[in-house]
Protein backbone atom coordinates (compact mmCIF):
# COMPACT_ATOMS: atom_id res chain seq x y z
CA UNK A 1 0.00 0.00 0.00
CA UNK A 2 1.82 3.28 -0.87
CA UNK A 3 1.58 6.40 1.08
CA UNK A 4 -1.96 7.46 -0.14
CA UNK A 5 -3.17 4.47 1.25
CA UNK A 6 -2.53 6.08 4.71
CA UNK A 7 0.48 2.77 5.61
CA UNK A 8 3.69 3.64 5.24
CA UNK A 9 5.82 1.18 6.25
CA UNK A 10 9.32 -0.48 6.54
CA UNK A 11 8.64 -3.81 4.48
CA UNK A 12 6.43 -6.34 3.96
CA UNK A 13 4.64 -9.37 4.24
CA UNK A 14 4.06 -11.99 2.03
CA UNK A 15 0.77 -12.59 2.47
CA UNK A 16 -2.64 -10.03 1.71
CA UNK A 17 -4.80 -8.54 3.69
CA UNK A 18 -8.26 -9.66 3.94
CA UNK A 19 -10.81 -7.27 4.76
CA UNK A 20 -14.48 -8.39 6.37
CA UNK A 21 -17.37 -6.36 7.14
CA UNK A 22 -19.55 -9.11 8.06
CA UNK A 23 -19.53 -11.80 10.50
CA UNK A 24 -18.99 -14.91 8.48
CA UNK A 25 -17.98 -18.12 9.75
CA UNK A 26 -16.73 -19.55 7.12
CA UNK A 27 -14.55 -16.71 5.13
CA UNK A 28 -13.18 -15.81 8.94
CA UNK A 29 -11.88 -19.12 9.77
CA UNK A 30 -10.92 -20.24 5.84
CA UNK A 31 -8.65 -16.92 5.76
CA UNK A 32 -7.21 -17.49 9.17
CA UNK A 33 -6.64 -21.52 8.02
CA UNK A 34 -4.77 -20.15 4.58
CA UNK A 35 -2.59 -17.42 6.46
CA UNK A 36 -3.97 -14.40 5.07
CA UNK A 37 -4.07 -11.11 7.58
CA UNK A 38 -7.78 -10.49 8.35
CA UNK A 39 -9.16 -7.42 9.22
CA UNK A 40 -13.12 -7.32 10.18
CA UNK A 41 -14.60 -4.25 10.51
CA UNK A 42 -18.13 -4.56 12.00
CA UNK A 43 -19.81 -1.19 11.19
CA UNK A 44 -22.57 0.82 13.22
CA UNK A 45 -26.43 -1.11 13.55
CA UNK A 46 -28.58 -2.26 15.92
CA UNK A 47 -27.20 -5.63 16.19
CA UNK A 48 -23.61 -4.49 16.47
CA UNK A 49 -22.75 -5.78 20.17
CA UNK A 50 -24.20 -9.09 19.44
CA UNK A 51 -22.19 -9.38 16.10
CA UNK A 52 -19.32 -8.35 18.22
CA UNK A 53 -19.29 -11.23 20.31
CA UNK A 54 -20.21 -13.67 18.06
CA UNK A 55 -17.21 -12.69 16.37
CA UNK A 56 -15.15 -12.62 18.96
CA UNK A 57 -16.01 -15.96 20.04
CA UNK A 58 -14.83 -17.08 16.34
CA UNK A 59 -11.26 -15.30 16.88
CA UNK A 60 -10.59 -17.12 20.09
CA UNK A 61 -11.01 -14.32 22.18
CA UNK A 62 -10.95 -14.26 25.94
CA UNK A 63 -14.78 -14.07 27.80
CA UNK A 64 -13.27 -10.65 28.99
CA UNK A 65 -12.71 -9.03 25.60
CA UNK A 66 -15.99 -10.49 24.50
CA UNK A 67 -18.02 -9.07 27.59
CA UNK A 68 -16.27 -5.91 26.97
CA UNK A 69 -16.84 -5.91 23.14
CA UNK A 70 -20.40 -6.05 23.65
CA UNK A 71 -20.53 -2.65 25.90
CA UNK A 72 -19.88 0.80 24.89
CA UNK A 73 -19.40 4.23 26.36
CA UNK A 74 -15.87 2.99 28.08
CA UNK A 75 -12.68 4.56 29.05
CA UNK A 76 -9.65 4.87 26.32
CA UNK A 77 -8.06 1.73 27.60
CA UNK A 78 -5.07 -1.07 26.56
CA UNK A 79 -5.34 -4.67 27.93
CA UNK A 80 -2.52 -6.66 26.83
CA UNK A 81 -3.55 -10.72 26.44
CA UNK A 82 -1.31 -13.71 25.62
CA UNK A 83 -1.99 -13.41 22.12
CA UNK A 84 -3.77 -10.14 21.45
CA UNK A 85 -4.22 -6.67 22.37
CA UNK A 86 -7.77 -5.45 22.89
CA UNK A 87 -7.67 -1.23 22.61
CA UNK A 88 -11.02 1.14 23.38
CA UNK A 89 -9.84 4.35 21.24
CA UNK A 90 -11.66 7.15 20.31
CA UNK A 91 -12.02 9.62 17.41
CA UNK A 92 -14.57 12.43 15.88
CA UNK A 93 -17.49 11.58 14.28
CA UNK A 94 -19.56 13.48 11.32
CA UNK A 95 -20.91 16.64 12.14
CA UNK A 96 -24.32 15.08 12.19
CA UNK A 97 -23.44 12.69 15.35
CA UNK A 98 -25.09 14.36 18.58
CA UNK A 99 -21.87 13.98 20.93
CA UNK A 100 -19.33 14.04 18.05
CA UNK A 101 -17.43 11.04 18.94
CA UNK A 102 -17.10 7.90 17.88
CA UNK A 103 -15.77 4.80 20.20
CA UNK A 104 -14.06 2.05 18.41
CA UNK A 105 -12.97 -1.31 19.58
CA UNK A 106 -10.02 -2.58 18.40
CA UNK A 107 -8.23 -6.19 19.03
CA UNK A 108 -5.20 -6.99 17.31
CA UNK A 109 -3.11 -9.84 17.27
CA UNK A 110 -0.31 -11.08 14.75
CA UNK A 111 -2.96 -12.98 12.28
CA UNK A 112 -5.54 -10.57 12.48
CA UNK A 113 -7.20 -6.92 13.26
CA UNK A 114 -10.79 -6.58 14.65
CA UNK A 115 -12.04 -3.71 14.63
CA UNK A 116 -15.93 -2.14 16.07
CA UNK A 117 -17.53 1.05 15.97
CA UNK A 118 -21.43 1.22 16.82
CA UNK A 119 -21.02 5.24 15.54
CA UNK A 120 -20.31 6.38 12.17
CA UNK A 121 -16.70 6.82 11.31
CA UNK A 122 -16.01 6.96 7.73
CA UNK A 123 -12.25 7.38 7.46
CA UNK A 124 -11.97 4.02 9.41
CA UNK A 125 -14.13 2.82 6.65
CA UNK A 126 -12.49 4.15 3.89
CA UNK A 127 -9.53 2.76 5.26
CA UNK A 128 -10.49 -0.90 5.17
CA UNK A 129 -11.74 -0.65 1.78
CA UNK A 130 -8.55 0.35 0.65
CA UNK A 131 -6.27 -2.02 2.99
CA UNK A 132 -8.52 -5.09 0.44
CA UNK A 133 -5.27 -7.30 -0.89
CA UNK A 134 -2.63 -5.07 -0.24
CA UNK A 135 0.71 -6.61 1.72
CA UNK A 136 1.82 -5.05 4.32
CA UNK A 137 2.91 -5.45 8.33
CA UNK A 138 -0.12 -5.57 10.37
CA UNK A 139 1.24 -3.62 12.89
CA UNK A 140 1.32 -0.91 10.06
CA UNK A 141 -2.56 -1.13 9.56
CA UNK A 142 -3.07 -0.63 13.38
CA UNK A 143 -0.70 2.13 13.28
CA UNK A 144 -3.08 3.01 10.18
CA UNK A 145 -6.17 3.06 12.17
CA UNK A 146 -5.35 4.78 15.45
CA UNK A 147 -3.39 7.09 12.92
CA UNK A 148 -6.60 8.62 11.14
CA UNK A 149 -8.76 8.28 14.44
CA UNK A 150 -6.74 10.58 16.51
CA UNK A 151 -6.46 12.79 12.74
CA UNK A 152 -10.20 12.86 12.62
CA UNK A 153 -9.98 15.29 15.96
CA UNK A 154 -8.75 18.12 13.89
CA UNK A 155 -12.04 19.11 11.49
CA UNK A 156 -13.92 18.69 15.10
CA UNK A 157 -11.44 21.11 17.06
CA UNK A 158 -11.96 23.22 13.87
CA UNK A 159 -15.32 23.60 14.15
CA UNK A 160 -14.93 24.41 17.56
CA UNK A 161 -13.10 27.11 17.37
CA UNK A 162 -15.57 28.75 14.41
CA UNK A 163 -18.15 27.70 17.17
CA UNK A 164 -16.32 30.00 19.71
CA UNK A 165 -15.52 32.78 17.12
CA UNK A 166 -19.23 32.94 15.97
CA UNK A 167 -20.48 33.09 19.59
CA UNK A 168 -17.91 36.06 20.51
CA UNK A 169 -18.63 38.19 17.27
CA UNK A 170 -22.63 38.03 18.58
CA UNK A 171 -21.45 39.16 21.94
CA UNK A 172 -20.03 41.57 20.68
CA UNK A 173 -22.46 43.35 18.77
CA UNK A 174 -24.86 42.71 21.77
CA UNK A 175 -26.77 39.85 20.30
CA UNK A 176 -27.18 38.27 24.04
CA UNK A 177 -30.41 36.34 24.32
CA UNK A 178 -29.51 32.26 24.38
CA UNK A 179 -25.45 32.82 24.24
CA UNK A 180 -25.39 31.58 27.51
CA UNK A 181 -26.97 28.14 26.10
CA UNK A 182 -24.26 27.94 23.08
CA UNK A 183 -21.49 28.61 25.69
CA UNK A 184 -22.64 25.47 27.73
CA UNK A 185 -22.91 23.54 24.73
CA UNK A 186 -19.68 24.13 23.27
CA UNK A 187 -18.11 24.20 26.65
CA UNK A 188 -19.79 20.36 27.34
CA UNK A 189 -18.57 19.23 24.12
CA UNK A 190 -14.66 20.98 25.08
CA UNK A 191 -14.79 19.09 28.44
CA UNK A 192 -15.61 15.43 26.31
CA UNK A 193 -12.77 15.81 23.97
CA UNK A 194 -10.43 17.33 26.82
CA UNK A 195 -11.37 13.67 28.42
CA UNK A 196 -10.88 11.51 26.40
CA UNK A 197 -7.63 12.93 24.40
CA UNK A 198 -6.17 13.07 28.23
CA UNK A 199 -7.09 9.76 29.42
CA UNK A 200 -6.34 7.97 25.84
CA UNK A 201 -2.64 9.87 25.43
CA UNK A 202 -2.41 8.70 28.97
CA UNK A 203 -3.25 4.77 28.08
CA UNK A 204 -1.12 5.20 24.56
CA UNK A 205 2.57 5.39 26.52
CA UNK A 206 1.75 1.35 26.94
CA UNK A 207 1.12 0.76 23.90
CA UNK A 208 4.70 0.50 22.43
CA UNK A 209 5.88 -1.64 25.41
CA UNK A 210 2.57 -3.98 24.81
CA UNK A 211 3.15 -4.33 21.13
CA UNK A 212 6.80 -5.31 21.40
CA UNK A 213 6.03 -8.40 23.14
CA UNK A 214 4.12 -9.75 20.36
CA UNK A 215 5.60 -12.23 18.14
CA UNK A 216 5.42 -10.05 14.65
CA UNK A 217 7.05 -7.08 16.29
CA UNK A 218 9.65 -4.59 14.08
CA UNK A 219 11.97 -2.62 15.99
CA UNK A 220 11.59 0.20 12.98
CA UNK A 221 7.79 0.36 13.83
CA UNK A 222 7.85 1.30 17.28
CA UNK A 223 8.64 5.38 16.13
CA UNK A 224 5.33 5.02 14.02
CA UNK A 225 3.61 4.36 17.55
CA UNK A 226 5.23 7.09 19.33
CA UNK A 227 4.45 9.93 16.30
CA UNK A 228 0.63 8.75 17.32
CA UNK A 229 0.94 9.22 20.94
CA UNK A 230 2.69 12.48 19.95
CA UNK A 231 -0.15 13.73 17.38
CA UNK A 232 -2.61 13.13 20.33
CA UNK A 233 -0.91 14.80 22.91
CA UNK A 234 -1.09 17.63 20.82
CA UNK A 235 -4.73 17.60 19.89
CA UNK A 236 -5.25 17.39 23.70
CA UNK A 237 -3.02 20.66 24.11
CA UNK A 238 -5.29 22.02 21.19
CA UNK A 239 -8.30 21.62 23.18
CA UNK A 240 -7.17 22.96 26.54
CA UNK A 241 -6.08 25.95 24.80
CA UNK A 242 -9.53 26.02 23.67
CA UNK A 243 -11.10 25.38 26.59
CA UNK A 244 -9.31 27.94 27.87
CA UNK A 245 -10.90 30.32 25.57
CA UNK A 246 -14.51 29.22 25.94
CA UNK A 247 -14.09 30.65 30.07
CA UNK A 248 -12.69 33.98 28.80
CA UNK A 249 -15.82 33.91 26.29
CA UNK A 250 -18.16 33.39 29.41
CA UNK A 251 -16.47 35.98 30.98
CA UNK A 252 -16.68 38.71 28.09
CA UNK A 253 -20.19 37.34 28.13
CA UNK A 254 -20.85 38.35 32.07
CA UNK A 255 -19.18 41.72 31.44
CA UNK A 256 -21.34 42.27 28.23
CA UNK A 257 -24.82 41.24 30.54
CA UNK A 258 -23.17 43.62 33.31
CA UNK A 259 -22.29 46.43 30.91
CA UNK A 260 -26.29 45.96 29.18
CA UNK A 261 -27.89 46.40 32.98
CA UNK A 262 -25.77 49.55 33.52
CA UNK A 263 -27.18 50.95 30.30
CA UNK A 264 -30.89 50.07 31.23
CA UNK A 265 -30.45 51.32 34.89
CA UNK A 266 -28.68 54.44 33.54
CA UNK A 267 -31.91 55.17 31.25
CA UNK A 268 -34.22 54.64 33.62
CA UNK A 269 -32.16 57.03 35.85
CA UNK A 270 -32.32 59.38 32.71
CA UNK A 271 -35.84 59.36 32.88
CA UNK A 272 -36.53 59.59 36.65
CA UNK A 273 -34.81 62.54 36.09
CA UNK A 274 -36.88 64.36 33.98
CA UNK A 275 -39.70 63.53 35.77
CA UNK A 276 -38.71 64.31 39.14
CA UNK A 277 -38.77 68.30 38.59
CA UNK A 278 -41.98 67.69 36.58
CA UNK A 279 -43.75 66.53 39.60
CA UNK A 280 -42.30 69.02 42.06
CA UNK A 281 -43.61 71.72 39.77
CA UNK A 282 -47.07 69.91 39.04
CA UNK A 283 -47.43 69.17 42.70
CA UNK A 284 -46.31 72.93 43.97
CA UNK A 285 -49.55 74.41 41.22
CA UNK A 286 -51.72 71.61 42.13
CA UNK A 287 -51.90 73.02 45.65
CA UNK A 288 -55.13 75.19 46.61
CA UNK A 289 -53.81 78.47 48.07
CA UNK A 290 -55.89 81.19 47.33
CA UNK A 291 -53.03 83.24 45.96
CA UNK A 292 -53.12 80.74 42.54
CA UNK A 293 -57.01 80.57 42.41
CA UNK A 294 -56.95 84.60 42.24
CA UNK A 295 -53.88 84.95 40.27
CA UNK A 296 -53.77 81.65 37.66
CA UNK A 297 -56.71 82.17 35.97
CA UNK A 298 -55.83 83.51 32.54
CA UNK A 299 -54.67 81.65 29.77
CA UNK A 300 -51.25 83.67 29.28
CA UNK A 301 -50.39 81.80 33.03
CA UNK A 302 -51.89 78.71 31.31
CA UNK A 303 -49.23 78.99 28.95
CA UNK A 304 -46.06 80.11 31.00
CA UNK A 305 -46.68 78.01 33.74
CA UNK A 306 -48.33 74.87 32.52
CA UNK A 307 -46.47 74.73 28.89
CA UNK A 308 -43.50 77.39 28.72
CA UNK A 309 -41.97 76.39 32.38
CA UNK A 310 -42.11 72.48 31.82
CA UNK A 311 -40.72 72.54 28.55
CA UNK A 312 -37.97 74.71 29.47
CA UNK A 313 -37.15 72.84 32.50
CA UNK A 314 -37.02 69.72 30.13
CA UNK A 315 -34.70 71.29 27.86
CA UNK A 316 -32.67 72.16 30.35
CA UNK A 317 -32.24 68.91 31.82
CA UNK A 318 -32.35 67.04 28.35
CA UNK A 319 -29.04 69.84 28.10
CA UNK A 320 -27.23 68.58 31.42
CA UNK A 321 -27.51 64.60 30.53
CA UNK A 322 -26.30 65.33 27.44
CA UNK A 323 -23.25 67.03 28.74
CA UNK A 324 -22.36 64.73 31.11
CA UNK A 325 -22.66 61.78 28.44
CA UNK A 326 -25.63 59.72 29.45
CA UNK A 327 -26.99 59.53 26.03
CA UNK A 328 -23.13 57.57 25.32
CA UNK A 329 -23.25 53.56 26.01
Amino acid sequence: MDGSDGISAPGGRSEPITCLDSVDAAAIERTLASGDFLWLNLRDGEEISALAARAGKLLGLHELTIEDLEHFGQRAKIEEYDEYVYIVAYGAAPSDDPDRLVEVHIVYSPNFLFTVARDESPELHALHARSAGSRHPGQQLLHAVLDILVDSFAPLLDDIDQQIEEIEEKIFERKLREREVDIHNVRRQLVQVVRITHRQSETYTRLRETLRRLPDHHPEQAPYFRDVQDHLIRVADSADSLRDRVQGLFEIYLAALDNRQNIIMKQFTVIAGIFLPLTVVVGFFGQNFRWMVDNVASSGSFVLLGLVLPAVIVAVLLLVIWRRGFFED
